[in-house]
């Protein structure tokens, strides 16, 4: 008689409340946590993780984890969940009453689930991502229009690597963050992204390679 073949650990799914939603796709997305990260991942810590087409960094509240697969309705296309990518904070920044009362204004007022977690957060410990690039080539099918060629080219044929940063930083001029945003959609540029908290204070930032599993 065959032994039954040993079940496997369910993986923990984090529900992750993305910063900057707008009211149309405002919920809880399902992220995996990785296993360099699932010892310190909890509810009430943030995080960053991929999201959309061109997987940009976003960071995101943590209201609940839980273990298993996510149950897809009949005839649906499993669906396969991106992982979590950075922890930003040591412990968690929202105990279960201020995690209760982001349910509470989520579901009573008219705000978005991290309005809700902003207004609840104790002063000090914004997080704000701040996005870096760096170069790595046009691929063949890139689409680019001319601002964007003409953007590239320049940082490519920039005189020094601190001139090349500053020519890829977006810095507060929301057009040149659409040109570069653009470009790393089209794989021209790969995204360095860095958090920075307001309250001057050391953090640890576990990050996640694919590969660690």
């Amino acid at each position: 008689m065959t032994a039954p073949a040993p079940q496997q650990p369910e993986e923990p799914i984090a529900q992750v409340a993305l910063d900057d939603a707008a009211f149309s796709y405002d919920r809880l997305y399902s992220y995996r946590v990785p296993c360099p990260l699932r010892e310190r991942l909890r509810a009430g810590i943030r995080v960053t993780v991929p999201f959309g087409r061109g997987n940009r960094l976003r960071i995101g509240m943590v209201p609940r984890c839980s273990g298993g697969p996510i149950e897809q309705p009949d005839g649906e296309k499993k669906v396969t969940l991106k992982p979590v990518q950075d922890i930003l904070d040591d412990e968690p920044v929202l105990t279960d009453e201020l995690m209760m009362m982001v349910h509470h204004l989520h579901d009573t007022t008219f705000c978005t689930w991290y309005d809700a977690v902003r207004a609840v957060l104790p002063g000090g410990l914004q997080i704000r991502l701040t996005e870096q690039y760096e170069l790595a080539g046009i691929p063949q099918d890139a689409v680019l229009t001319e601002t964007e060629l003409a953007l590239y080219r320049a940082a490519e044929s920039a005189d020094s690597p601190q001139k090349q940063r500053e020519m890829l930083s977006g810095g507060n001029d929301p057009v040149k963050q659409k040109l570069l945003r653009s470009l790393a959609e089209n794989g021209c540029l790969s995204v360095i992204s860095d958090s920075r908290q307001r309250l001057s204070r050391v953090q640890t930032v576990t990050k996640y390679t694919p590969g660690d599993e």
